[in-house]
């Protein structure tokens, strides 16, 4: 469905890192954590719902396209530069938006993310949109699929955690919004002693999370 397509990519430089072997990247995934797969899952779901042209029933085709892609060096993964599970979502992000253009017949196209990151300083957001003119795509680009990938599947990892601490995950979702705790508290209505220990325990789950990557 998506590898028909994908746009082609040419093979990175040596000097740019190794690229791993078709053998490298089975083993690789098969070695994936339950944790891993329950990751790349969400955020398959999550990507296909982007889309009007995909629905989430279409996400385990995406993620199985995005295997297949690497092992079969459409795409090519440099396992010095970044982990397996940050780039397959690349992948997954650029076989999605790929098909979408096609359907479109659009030259260019923007991918808005409903989880974003605070505003910068002008007011934009860090990960808000990423632009798409017919050539460049996240994985493309290793410093650009390094920082929204690391970053998306940071999030989702919190969010994963943080599903029995309802008061903890609207926190993370109204910093991510851009909101000041102040506000986050006041949309709550949770007395001040409740907001700051939901917020320690996210504070401690992003604390976690940077020490395991």
């Amino acid at each position: 469905m998506f590898l028909g397509t994908m746009a082609a990519v040419s093979r990175p430089s040596a000097s740019s890192g190794a690229v791993a072997t078709p053998s490298q990247v089975q083993a690789a995934i098969a070695g994936l954590t339950d944790r891993d797969f329950a990751v790349l899952q969400y955020e398959a779901g999550r990507i296909c719902g982007k889309y009007r042209e995909l629905s989430p029933d279409d996400a385990g085709d995406l993620l199985q396209d995005a295997f297949q892609s690497v092992i079969e060096e459409r795409r090519y993964w440099q396992p010095a530069n970044v982990a397996l599970v940050p780039f397959l979502i690349g992948v997954m992000q650029s076989l999605a938006h790929n098909y979408h253009k096609h359907m479109k017949g659009s030259r260019s196209v923007s991918i808005t993310y409903e989880h974003q990151l605070p505003p910068t300083e002008d007011g934009s957001s860090a990960i808000d949109t990423i632009a798409a003119d017919g050539h460049a795509s996240p994985e493309e680009t290793v410093s650009e699929l390094q920082e929204l990938a690391l970053v998306e599947t940071g999030i989702a990892i919190l969010r994963a955690q943080l599903t029995q601490h309802p008061e903890s995950l609207a926190i993370l979702e109204g910093l991510l919004d851009g909101k000041e705790k102040k506000e986050i508290r006041q949309d709550l209505n949770i007395e001040w002693t409740t907001f700051w220990s939901a917020d320690r325990r996210l504070t401690r789950a992003i604390e976690a999370y940077k020490r395991s990557i």
